[in-house]
């Protein structure tokens, strides 16, 4: 997943793999860019991973998430694999719960925000 997102060409509009669009979300472009909790999320990813934080960000927040839960869990397979010690268990359960909030909380928020801008006009 990380090689994958170093490779990737990002733009705004979409993340390109030697010239190819990558995986296009069905929900958001049937429903609109708020109907999808995970749209923009392979962007996010790939941009954190090529440390431009603020495009991550501003992609999906949890894009930086996702790349700081794989590196904990990097850097607790490596501890298994060099003293033997699992440090694992925790570490994937507390990664995959923060996982999910940072989803939840990151959808609230643009659906809160899409609500407002709307609300807003006239």
């Amino acid at each position: 997943m990380l090689t994958a997102a170093a490779t990737a060409n990002v733009t705004p509009d979409a993340a390109r793999w030697f010239g190819h669009r990558g995986p296009a979300c069905l929900l958001g472009h049937a429903f609109g860019d708020h109907a999808c909790p995970g749209c923009g999320l392979v962007r996010s990813v790939a941009a954190c991973v090529q440390g431009d934080l603020a495009a991550a960000w501003s992609f999906h927040p949890a894009g930086v998430v996702v790349v700081a839960g794989a590196a904990i869990l990097l850097f607790a397979d490596a501890a298994l694999l060099v003293r033997g010690r699992d440090l694992g268990g925790n570490l994937r359960r507390a990664t995959g719960l923060t996982f999910t909030l940072a989803i939840v909380l990151a959808y609230l928020a643009r659906v809160t925000a899409h609500l407002h801008s709307n609300l807003a006009t006239p």
